[in-house]
């Protein structure tokens, strides 16, 4: 049972907390909501944050050593791959990436919470 409020917690309520913590972050660092685009395809971020947490609930799930340093790793690799994808003239580079990342983190969060959660169900 603690499984499933775990993946509960990591999948549901992450998100709703993540995507208030974007927005409330952009509001008080003066960003828009979302990032101008210029007719790009995307995945659309809440596809990606639910499969990041989905991963990585199942790593601290199942005890395996090393999740901290892969969570890190992640959230460089998206942070890199997204940093050069808007070919826009934006001034503000350094904040969306700093949005990104710190929004990266809580994402995280919820995964570790979520696999901790779910790990009872074995003790």
């Amino acid at each position: 049972m603690y499984i499933l409020l775990g993946f509960f917690i990591s999948i549901v309520i992450g998100h709703f907390v993540t995507k208030h913590f974007y927005d409330w972050l952009g509001r008080k660092s003066g960003l828009p909501i979302d990032k101008p685009e210029q007719n790009k395809v995307r995945v659309p971020a809440w596809i990606t944050g639910s499969v990041e947490r989905i991963f990585f609930t199942f790593i601290i799930l199942l005890n395996i050593s090393g999740a901290a340093p892969a969570m890190m790793a992640w959230i460089s690799a998206k942070l890199l791959i997204n940093w050069n994808s808007n070919q826009i003239d934006d001034d503000n580079k350094t904040a969306w990436a700093f949005r990104a990342g710190l929004s990266g983190l809580v994402s995280m969060l919820f995964a570790v919470l979520g696999g901790c959660i779910g790990r009872l169900s074995f003790s």
